[in-house]
C-alpha cells in the first residue's frame, strides 16, 4: 500500500471511545468523475485490523478509503459490544462528511 495520501486519525465517539483510523485519499480536484472522489469505508470483522485485508482492495481501483478498527481492536479504546459499534459508526461517517469533505451519498 502505498503511504503517499495516508493518514491516521483518533476519532472520539459520543460513549467516550477513541476510533482508530486509517484514510487513504485519492481524490483528483480537477477530474470530477474520477473515482478517487468515492470513498469506501472498510472495517474487518472480529479479531481483524483495518491496516490489512478488505481496506486495500478500493485502494487497487483507485478510490479513497477509510478503514476503522472496531472499540477494543488496533489503537481504538472501548469494548466490542453492539452499542459502541453503533457509535464508531456514527463517528466516521461524521468524520468523512464533515472533515474529510465526502458528499452524503449513499
Amino acid at each position: 500500500m502505498s503511504t503517499k495520501n495516508l493518514s491516521r486519525a483518533k476519532l472520539e465517539t459520543s460513549d467516550g471511545n477513541n476510533i482508530d483510523t486509517l484514510f487513504v485519499d485519492n481524490r483528483q480536484e480537477d477530474n470530477e468523475s474520477h473515482v478517487g472522489n468515492k470513498l469506501v469505508i472498510t472495517c474487518e470483522g472480529n479479531a481483524a485490523f483495518c491496516e490489512i485485508g478488505c481496506f486495500e482492495v478500493p485502494l487497487k481501483e483507485n478510490y479513497s478509503a477509510l478503514g476503522w478498527n472496531h472499540p477494543g481492536f488496533g489503537y481504538s479504546t472501548g469494548i466490542p459490544l453492539a452499542v459502541h459499534d453503533a457509535n464508531a459508526i456514527e463517528a466516521v461517517y461524521d468524520y468523512a462528511v464533515n472533515k474529510l469533505g465526502f458528499a452524503q451519498k449513499i
